[in-house]
């Protein structure tokens, strides 16, 4: 899979080729770093959308964390449902989901 993506990453983008940071020493593509590079733009385009999307319903993100987001109220189960519509329509990638899991603040221990 890695060989079948890294082929059509640099097809998609012939530039990434020349990009010195996506190269080996020797100064052919690393397909490591053109991957890492296409999971970590892809990523960005997606929390983008769901960032926006939190936005639009009237929510606050607290921070983003890789790929978490964390936001000041609770969203519904409709706001999920619309974050993810956006997610899929956006990106064309109908496999997209989010889950939820509340936070809880820190409470040291008393030793």
């Amino acid at each position: 899979m890695d060989k079948h993506l890294f082929a059509h990453q640099l097809a998609k983008d012939p530039a990434l080729k020349l990009d010195i940071h996506l190269q080996t020493a020797s100064g052919r593509p690393s397909r490591a770093k053109v991957l890492a590079y296409a999971y970590q733009h892809a990523e960005t385009e997606v929390m983008d959308v769901v960032r926006a999307e939190i936005k639009r319903l009237g929510k606050t993100v607290l921070a983003n964390i890789h790929d978490a987001i964390v936001v000041r109220e609770r969203l519904l189960t409709d706001d999920r449902m619309a974050i993810e519509d956006a997610m899929r329509t956006q990106t064309g990638n109908p496999y997209w989901r989010l889950t939820a899991r509340q936070i809880t603040r820190f409470e040291p221990t008393a030793d």
